[in-house]
């Protein structure tokens, strides 16, 4: 009998624990208020005012489940509204208080929930809100060092926001 085969089964316990802690995702760290405002760029930004700030306040958040709600309000650190600038277009008007996150329950198990892209986010929920009688989508993509990022996306409608906490 060789050195390496009675190795192995502690090698396969010592590799099965680490894929085990990066499998796994804690993403309940998230949970509580968090704010942002919208991206200036009008690359990533229509139908939304320049001076719009989201509040997000997430009360339960799993890879599994999630509830939450947010509110788009004028940001105070904004010095201009699209009104005050031309070719910004008609947008939502603000503010918007209390919107239900309606999550998607088929999303939980689906592959793109943890799809990564630039920032290597942990998780992504996928909701369904009614902003002022027009229904979007809300992504919340979740990141390592308590970073979060949320997107509204309809038709009419597409913003991104980098959120922190207050």
């Amino acid at each position: 009998m060789s050195n390496f085969s009675v190795f192995k089964p502690k090698f396969v316990l010592v590799l099965a624990v680490l894929f085990a802690g990066v499998s796994c995702k804690n993403i309940s760290e998230f949970e509580g208020k968090w704010v942002g405002d919208v991206s200036q760029s009008r690359l990533v930004r229509h139908g939304i005012d320049l001076c719009t700030q989201v509040e997000l306040n997430l009360e339960t958040v799993g890879e599994s489940h999630f509830s939450g709600k947010m509110t788009l309000k004028k940001s105070e650190d904004v010095q201009y509204c699209s009104a005050d600038i031309t070719g910004d277009g008609t947008v939502l008007g603000l503010p918007v208080e209390n919107v239900d996150l309606v999550p998607s329950e088929c999303f939980f198990n689906d592959s793109f929930s943890n799809l990564s892209y630039e920032g290597n986010p942990l998780f992504t929920h996928m909701a369904f809100a009614n902003l002022d009688g027009k229904k979007v989508l809300v992504f919340i993509s979740y990141f390592d060092k308590n970073h979060s990022q949320l997107r509204i996306i309809s038709p009419e409608i597409y913003g991104v926001f980098d959120l922190y906490r207050p």
